[in-house]
């Protein structure tokens, strides 16, 4: 029983995850249990896969292996300071956020992203996480044409260029009560804001509705890139935003740019 007992504690340790790079992103990050992990897609649930049996070997104590493409060539190391992608004989390293305290491992797929006849591989990281906050990068890294494994990452100042007038609303008081009418193409939803309003307490409605902290990506069947950002209401007299729904999106790439389509409105009720 105690030799049992010896194992099972050396091998706990050894499975202890390499403390994730540093940043100032990082230094503000807390336990997001009360994140609203209804208002964009969450992650932490994807089933991850295992590394191919062709696995290169890692001797290295100081990296672990934290995604690949399975059946291909393609691996990706956990650095102290950032992440080492493996393509072939390529190795290139990157001071990327790869992890937060939910444990949300990089996702990876494969695909002729632009359509000129050579692979891209998209890379999705989870790096920000918090009491409201939910955040995803999505990289795009060129592994056939030269210059290879460049770096090309979806800005926040890009994807809210495009979001923030993809969707608004305009606030409507019917009887005893107050309703948005939110606006997304030629779509109009009504959402009532009551559920998410106490103007004593909160204040009056912003105008610019909230939408930079809750921001997912995802591969559908096909390997496509789907976005969700999480949208909520701003209020006068309080800092917390009040999620009543998300935004998704289809994401394309050509020619180094990221550009969003086929935008729809998901209510609260259906999340």
């Amino acid at each position: 029983m105690a030799v049992s007992l010896l194992l099972t504690s050396c091998a706990a340790e050894k499975e202890q995850s390499t403390p994730p790079q540093e940043t100032e992103q990082q230094t503000n990050q807390v336990d997001d249990s009360t994140a609203p992990s209804n208002a964009a897609n969450d992650p932490s649930n994807d089933e991850q896969e295992e590394a191919p049996a062709d696995n290169p070997s890692d001797d290295s104590s100081d990296t672990k292996l934290i995604a690949s493409v399975p059946g291909s060539s393609i691996f990706m190391y956990g650095l102290d300071n950032g992440v080492e992608l493996h393509v072939g004989d390529l190795v290139q390293q990157y001071d990327w956020i790869y992890d937060t305290p939910r444990g949300i491992k990089p996702r990876l797929a494969v695909k002729d992203y632009d359509a000129d006849g050579h692979d891209e591989l998209a890379i999705i990281l989870y790096v920000g996480s918090g009491t409201g906050v939910s955040l995803e990068e999505l990289h795009m890294i060129e592994i056939e044409q030269d210059p290879k494994l460049q770096d090309l990452r979806f800005l926040e100042k890009d994807y809210l260029d495009q979001v923030n007038p993809a969707i608004s609303f305009t606030p409507i008081k019917e009887a005893e009560e107050l309703i948005a009418e939110v606006k997304v193409g030629s779509k109009k939803t009504e959402v009532i804001m009551n559920n998410y309003y106490d103007h004593n307490e909160f204040g009056a409605v912003r105008e610019q509705l909230g939408i930079r902290d809750v921001v997912g990506f995802s591969f559908d069947d096909n390997n496509e890139i789907k976005a969700r950002f999480g949208v909520a209401f701003l209020f006068e007299k309080i800092v917390s935003p009040q999620y009543f729904g998300a935004l998704n999106a289809d994401v394309s790439y050509r020619d180094g740019q990221f550009e969003l389509s086929n935008f729809e409105f998901d209510p609260e009720e259906n999340l």
